[in-house]
């Protein structure tokens, strides 16, 4: 027997939880959650943040200006500004070392196409390491590879683990240029001497994944005990394990098709009646502290039209998978009922993914819990995780 405790929702300062289990479902307590302020950056989108370990400062992704920001937050209900910095480029992603020392951003550097830049014409990402108590530029590292997207670091520091999307046309699939994962090994003392190297990830005779061709990870996340990294290859609806030693692929696994019912039509009727089954494409992905499953924001990336097979993009909820890339537990159709009740379900986006879940974390409140962003609903799902597995009866 498995035994899922799971569920719940935050919208304003209200979290309302339901266990979910083999047995049934059973009611637990309501806790609170208060909001104690907002950062507004003015004129930009904080898309990526990240916290030094000793919670004080946040930083922040603002790509549309080419910046990575800090936040004072030692007193969380009065956030100051402590001021922002160039990286010459689009920040996609960045992470703090677990000593605090560093910021590390990765750079994707767009082609100039009113100069007649082509795609051809792109050029290698980079990270940039950012010194956290002077907030100056302090190195410099060349990755392997085009358009770097999400960055992780090691918990012993050092390591970082990059995924190398390398999106060459969004609307027009597969490119012609494979992503990867790129490693780097990290100099302390001297930034700009860290070592690169690259991991490339083969997708033929993986069944049930997309674009076999164009692998384009998405998403990176190490273990808690720092010897797996776990890498969503979302366009592709694939999920791959490294491991972080010998910097070796130990399987890929595609992240499946979700199946239950849905609101398919922005009317202003929602209804969830229609049958839905949809491709997963996950997002963001985190470990369980015990470092045995994983946990997927199934976002979606493609088209319902990409296939012609009638299976939409997205799974509208989330997913825990163990390590062989078996399905433990989906949310189906539970999120984006339970977003009804909250008035934070997008009817307009009935039509396309949904609720379309983004971000994916792990945290305790007195309970282990994920963190799971819905953007377009405006909310954070706070589901339990605690994964526990009983002999049958």
């Amino acid at each position: 027997m498995m035994k899922f405790p799971i569920h719940s929702l935050i919208s304003a300062s209200l979290v309302s939880t339901v266990l979910v289990g083999s047995a049934g479902v059973a009611q637990a307590q309501v806790r609170s959650f208060v909001p104690l302020n907002r950062y507004v950056v003015g004129g930009a989108v904080a898309e990526i943040i990240d916290a030094s370990p000793d919670g004080n400062t946040l930083v922040f992704t603002n790509s549309g200006d080419q910046q990575v920001g800090f936040v004072d937050i030692t007193d969380p209900a009065n956030p100051q500004p402590l001021g922002t910095v160039e990286v010459a480029g689009e920040p996609t992603s960045v992470a703090v070392t677990p000593d605090g020392r560093y910021a590390i951003a990765a750079v994707l550097f767009l082609i100039d196409e009113e100069a007649g830049q082509t795609i051809a014409d792109q050029q290698p990402g980079s990270l940039v390491f950012i010194d956290l108590a002077t907030r100056e530029i302090v190195g410099q590292v060349q990755l392997l590879g085009i358009g770097p997207d999400s960055v992780d670091i090691s918990p012993d520091g050092s390591k970082i683990i990059v995924a190398i999307e390398d999106e060459e046309d969004t609307e027009n699939p597969p490119g012609s240029r494979p992503g990867s994962i790129n490693f780097v090994t990290i100099n302390s003392d001297s930034p700009s001497e860290s070592t690169v190297s690259a991991v490339e990830i083969d997708l033929s005779g993986v069944e049930g994944v997309n674009y076999v061709e164009d692998p384009q990870p998405e998403f990176v996340k190490f273990s808690p005990d720092g010897s797996t990294a776990a890498v969503t290859i979302q366009e592709n609806n694939a999920i791959a394990l490294i491991d972080v030693a010998s910097e070796e692929i130990i399987r890929i696994f595609s992240a499946g098709t979700s199946s239950h019912v849905a609101d398919l039509t922005g009317d202003g009727d929602i209804s969830f009646t229609e049958e839905f089954e949809g491709r997963r494409e996950p997002d963001a992905i985190a470990f369980t502290p015990d470092g045995q499953y994983l946990i997927t924001a199934n976002e979606g990336d493609t088209d319902l039209e990409s296939f012609g097979d009638n299976i939409w993009s997205g799974g509208r909820g989330w997913t825990i998978f163990d390590l062989e890339g078996n399905v433990v537990y989906d949310s189906g159709s539970s999120v984006e009922e339970l977003a009804v009740t909250r008035g934070q379900y997008p009817d307009d986006r009935s039509e396309n993914r949904g609720i379309e879940m983004e971000g994916a974390a792990v945290a305790e409140f007195g309970e282990q819990r994920s963190l799971l962003s819905l953007p377009n609903g405006a909310a954070l799902w706070l589901p339990m995780t605690s994964v526990t597995l009983k002999p049958p009866n």
